[in-house]
């Protein structure tokens, strides 16, 4: 008879503790969301510095062209030198798909974006380019920081094309 009760007892602990957990989990995606639009209010504004800030101290980005940067510094000077180039200008936009933690203070955030306003080797604007992102978020504290980004573009579908 003493496994029912144990097993009871541990339901009525974890029940107790669940509406706790759900308002924080809530509160964390709330957050995560808000530093998205603060990222697209800082890439919109041209703001190398405040862009870079919303990353970990050793966070890094790989873009869809496979180029990685790692580091708040080596990111604020990469986002300063896009902005004076192709970026000058740009628009982003972006939309959080899911938000799935594997710690409460790790997250993984998988999203779509697309970047008007582009400037080709020409100097022509170029159309919108629209593409996936995959981010690791890391809870310092009360702030969530970027501590891995992946932009992606999709391949064109192709009847040949393997799924994975």
């Amino acid at each position: 008879m003493r496994v029912p009760w144990m097993a009871l007892g541990i339901l009525v602990l974890a029940a107790g503790s669940g509406p706790a957990a759900f308002a924080q989990r809530a509160d964390d995606e709330a957050r995560i969301r808000r530093h998205l639009e603060r990222y697209t209010a800082a890439w919109n504004r041209g703001d190398a510095k405040a862009l870079a800030s919303l990353y970990d101290v050793e966070g890094a980005i790989t873009s869809a062209s496979g180029h990685t940067i790692q580091g708040r510094d080596a990111l604020e000077k990469g986002f300063a030198e896009g902005f004076a180039g192709a970026n000058k200008g740009s628009r982003m936009t972006a939309i959080v798909g899911t938000i799935r933690f594997l710690k409460p203070d790790i997250a993984v955030v998988e999203g779509v974006w697309e970047l008007s306003g582009l400037r080709g080797p020409n100097g022509e604007e170029m159309p919108p380019v629209k593409g996936l992102s995959l981010a690791v978020y890391v809870n310092k504290g009360r702030e969530w920081l970027l501590a891995v980004g992946q932009t992606m573009l999709p391949a064109p579908a192709s009847p040949a094309a393997p799924v994975i």
